[in-house]
């Protein structure tokens, strides 16, 4: 079997970080890709804009027009799509077949044997890991992600009979998947219930039909399938040798493996696409030899700059635990450490709002500061009853510097420190939040 070809494909939504490289993928395997975005029809997203012009992808105003490109095969959307959106309604009235985007995935994942990264923090870094791993150890395997490489690409068309892609749960849309092996790094709250988080990946590791990859602290039932079991960080398996701001020396399986990412959660990531990888063939061995290569993935605690003793960081950060893991991973090597955080939609802000205001307070450190960016709105209907001046007076109530505050003041507010310092920028969802880092950067040098 082989992935669709010579196919018609318009995708609602082209520049949301999951339908983005699968509309690249899809045209590359040599289908007819158009496209919109409301972004684009207000001014944004740029770059993405160009990137899929460049391509040969057409795109459309969001308002039905595509329709008049005759011959359609099916028309992908993702959940951020709204059902009264004009394309969907064309779709649908045209009967054209919707698909959702992890559907779709899905269905790609079924034509070669698939690994299927799942987990609530550190898909994108574990996938984008496992690729690099594999492609340099002479594997030359398919990858989707929702990020992309550090000064690289975010899908990736190979001969190797194994595709690598994240599998996520923020829709809902985990339990589609059913992959040879599947990769579960960890569970905590960010887009819905905990009750709802855990029966979606249990039912994502009873569809897994060869290989379960989980963290210790993940606890699924037995499955159909009754999986093979691979726990990632056994604590006999490993030990941190050294750490820095810039990443890990590690000793796995008595090999030295450098890692140049910051944080402990990223070290959990390297133990995840380790074991994967030795499932594949590739031992631990070979693994150390392109580890310290890999460039990392892009606003994931990425650094961007540095002026004046400070470090400017460009991080996708935006639940409690990312969060944790962001501040706790950078604190140490800082005296002062300022963030500036966009929350990524109402839903989730009212949602984790308790959860937010703990993940600050037991990370920050008083001589710290957090600016709150107003809440990122793409758009559609939504229920508006929290906001930004809601979260930083909490996290203020608890002694910490906190401060609401719009984009157009928010550099009138970073001043260059006189020790050591980093500014982070922490969001996600909002394709413009680099810009911020680059003008951030660009102001502390002046």
């Amino acid at each position: 079997m082989h992935p669709p070809e010579n196919k018609k494909i318009h995708f609602i939504g082209i520049a949301g970080s999951g339908m983005f490289p699968l509309a690249c993928f899809l045209k590359e395997k040599g289908n007819f890709v158009s496209g919109s975005d409301r972004l684009f029809d207000a001014g944004r997203a740029g770059d993405t804009k160009k990137e899929l012009l460049e391509k040969g992808v057409e795109l459309f105003p969001q308002d039905g027009s595509f329709i008049s490109k005759n011959g359609y095969d099916a028309v992908i959307y993702s959940q951020a799509v709204e059902y009264r959106v004009a394309d969907f309604k064309q779709a649908k009235d045209n009967k054209i077949r919707l698909i959702h985007r992890a559907e779709m995935l899905a269905m790609l994942s079924s034509f070669v044997p698939s690994v299927a990264v799942a987990g609530t923090s550190g898909k994108s870094t574990t996938a984008g890991m496992l690729f690099h791993i594999m492609k340099n150890r002479g594997k030359d395997v398919s990858f989707i992600s929702g990020a992309k490489l550090a000064g690289g690409k975010q899908y990736h068309s190979g001969d190797y009979p194994l595709m690598i892609l994240e599998a996520d749960e923020s829709d809902g849309s985990l339990v589609n998947y059913s992959p040879e092996t599947g990769v579960i790094l960890n569970i905590s709250d960010d887009h819905m219930e905990m009750s709802s988080l855990l029966r979606q990946f249990e039912s994502f590791s009873s569809n897994i039909k060869k290989n379960l990859v989980h963290s210790v602290s993940v606890k699924m039932p037995a499955g159909a399938n009754n999986p093979r079991r691979a726990v990632f960080d056994n604590p006999s398996d490993y030990n941190i040798l050294k750490k820095d701001k810039n990443g890990s020396d590690i000793e796995y399986k008595n090999v030295r493996i450098r890692l140049n990412l910051p944080g402990e959660h990223n070290v959990l990531n390297l133990l995840a696409a380790l074991k994967t990888a030795e499932l594949y063939g590739i031992p631990a061995k070979d693994c150390a030899k392109t580890v310290s290569s890999f460039p990392g993935i892009e606003r994931r605690l990425q650094k961007v700059g540095c002026s004046k003793n400070t470090d400017v960081y460009d991080d996708f950060a935006h639940n409690p635990d990312k969060i944790r893991s962001s501040i706790s991973s950078l604190s140490p090597y800082y005296e002062k450490l300022t963030v500036i955080f966009q929350p990524h939609g109402y839903g989730p802000t009212k949602l984790l709002f308790r959860e937010l205001i703990s993940a600050f307070c037991s990370n920050l450190r008083k001589t710290d500061e957090l600016y709150i960016l107003p809440i990122y709105y793409a758009g559609g209907t939504v229920s508006k009853t929290v906001s930004s001046d809601n979260l930083a007076e909490e996290i203020a109530k608890n002694g910490f510097r906190s401060e609401a505050v719009t984009r157009e003041k928010i550099l009138s507010k970073i001043k260059p420190a006189r020790g050591s310092s980093a500014v982070v920028i922490m969001g996600a969802r909002d394709p413009s939040l680099p810009e911020i880092a680059r003008a951030v950067t660009e102001s502390i040098g002046k």
